[in-house]
């Protein structure tokens, strides 16, 4: 498992709000932006502008798959559960979501009961969150059963849908995670791992 880093484009991105503004407003425009009196010398600009915005889109997703492996990738490690790289995860879906995930189930593919692993930066607050989400094997959510014990730092949630879930108690503002990145990784590491005993019994 590769050192987990927090690139300086990302940490600018998170503290400084017209670097963001900037980043954000050039990524949604990538294919053809435009400015107002347009000339030569504003083209190139612009261009070097979309070029520096497009490295911090690869450095966040950068960011993001080593903030799932040094949590849930860590935790699977040893265990009786095989990854499953997701096909839709994609470098649009991680920058404009801001979350990466991949599953997990113990057998040869996902035709079985096997769970969603989420890493997610909310939007609103700028907080790492963990979820886990548990399909059957006819890739549905079920419900889980009633006074299921859940492990201490975890509890049930429903997501946006409506669909059953389980959410780490802990979150991490992403200014902590900056100021002190060890110490908070390894709170989200513990919650993984503590999550991932809990699963191998369902």
């Amino acid at each position: 498992m590769r050192p987990f880093e927090i690139p300086e484009s990302v940490i600018a991105y998170f503290q400084e709000q017209q670097t963001r503004a900037v980043v954000d407003s050039l990524l949604s425009n990538l294919h053809d932006p435009v400015l107002p009196d347009m000339d030569r010398r504003k083209l190139v600009d612009l261009s070097e502008g979309v070029l520096l915005a497009c490295q911090v889109r690869a450095d966040f997703v950068n960011f993001m798959a080593g903030l799932w492996e040094n949590t849930f990738g860590a935790a699977i490690k040893g265990s009786d559960f095989r990854e499953f790289f997701p096909e839709d995860c994609t470098i649009s879906t991680i920058w404009t979501e801001k979350y990466f995930w991949s599953y997990v189930a113990r057998g040869a593919d996902l035709e079985q009961i096997h769970f969603d692993l989420t890493v997610q930066i909310e939007h609103r607050s700028n907080e790492v969150k963990l979820f886990v989400w548990r399909f059957d094997d006819n890739d549905e959510l079920p419900p889980y059963r009633p006074r299921l014990r859940i492990p201490d730092g975890w509890k049930l949630a429903q997501d946006e849908d409506g669909d059953p879930r389980l959410e780490a108690a802990v979150s991490v503002p992403i200014g902590d995670l900056i100021a002190n990145r060890d110490p908070r990784l390894a709170e989200l590491n513990k919650a993984a791992s503590a999550v991932l005993g809990f699963i191998s019994g369902l």
